[in-house]
């Protein structure tokens, strides 16, 4: 198990941005948003993590119940995903305990931090400011970091290390 994340400048100066599951069987569901004060945005709901698919699912995302919640709940319940201004963002798991910061910021769980991301920031800088306000907790029993491009090229993978924010270039 061990999902990527990359980005890349082609020769002709495009920005890429990749991204792989290396799950051995998952749903997804491709979300596009475009709610007024918000970049517009194309992102990846995993029906497995949101309890649509997988060994215990809650409803079929096809049935009356799964297209209720999921109309709701998979715009902000994405993990991956890119805005119309040209940045992108994944979520890559860690071999580590769920890190729980506690520095008296105001919480919030990756997946709420994802969708933030997409909705307000523009370039690379303007998401580690918007993760520096927040302590984001991990939502499993694994810790997660975030991978954020943007269309000048410039990447960065964000993780709480000892309740603070380390930003690797």
């Amino acid at each position: 198990f061990g999902c990527s994340s990359f980005s890349c400048v082609t020769p002709e100066g495009t920005h890429l941005f990749g991204r792989n599951y290396d799950y051995l069987d998952t749903n997804g569901m491709v979300i596009y948003s475009n709610r007024e004060g918000c970049y517009a945005s194309i992102a990846v709901c995993d029906l497995q993590w949101a309890r649509f698919a997988g060994v215990d699912p809650i409803a079929k995302p096809d049935s009356l119940l799964g297209r209720f919640v999921l109309r709701g709940a998979a715009p902000i319940m994405c993990v991956d995903g890119f805005n119309d201004q040209g940045l992108g963002i994944s979520i890559l798991s860690l071999d580590a305990d769920g890190n729980r910061p506690d520095t008296g910021k105001t919480d919030t769980i990756i997946i709420l931090a994802i969708r933030g991301i997409l909705d307000k920031c523009a370039n690379v800088d303007e998401a580690v400011a918007f993760l520096s306000s927040y302590d984001v907790h991990s939502m499993f029993d694994k810790e997660n970091h975030l991978f954020i491009t943007d269309k000048s090229g410039k990447s960065v993978i964000a993780e709480c290390v000892n309740d603070e924010l380390t930003i690797i270039s």
